[in-house]
């Protein structure tokens, strides 16, 4: 069975700067494996033939909590907002989906 976990807004990137995205998926499963991830358009700005290339490396599950899944993101195009999937597959072997839109902007919010 998929389940698709509720979709989350993550803080502004810069296109230049690379962070690390935490997928949780504590709310459905104890532990999951086999993670991945892609990366598509969401709200597009301007044109991004590639938007799966801001995936960097795997994904991994978090050494602390195997309900948590770590992903880096990379890149992107300014004013741009990207749909982040993350599956797992969770003991029970369910696919669980974890999705997350990411900002691409040029300047960050002011905290």
């Amino acid at each position: 069975m998929n389940v698709t976990l509720p979709a989350t807004t993550l803080p502004a990137k810069l296109p230049g700067e690379a962070v690390t995205v935490l997928f949780d998926f504590s709310s459905e499963t104890t532990a999951v494996s086999v993670a991945t991830t892609t990366s598509a358009l969401y709200t597009p700005v301007h044109a991004d033939a590639a938007p799966s290339a801001m995936i960097s490396g795997g994904a991994t599950v978090s050494g602390t909590n195997p309900a948590q899944v770590l992903q880096r993101i990379a890149g992107g195009l300014a004013d741009n907002d990207y749909l982040i999937l993350c599956s797992a597959t969770a003991a029970n072997g369910d696919t669980l989906i974890c999705p997350a839109i990411l900002p691409v902007r040029n300047a960050k919010p002011a905290s």
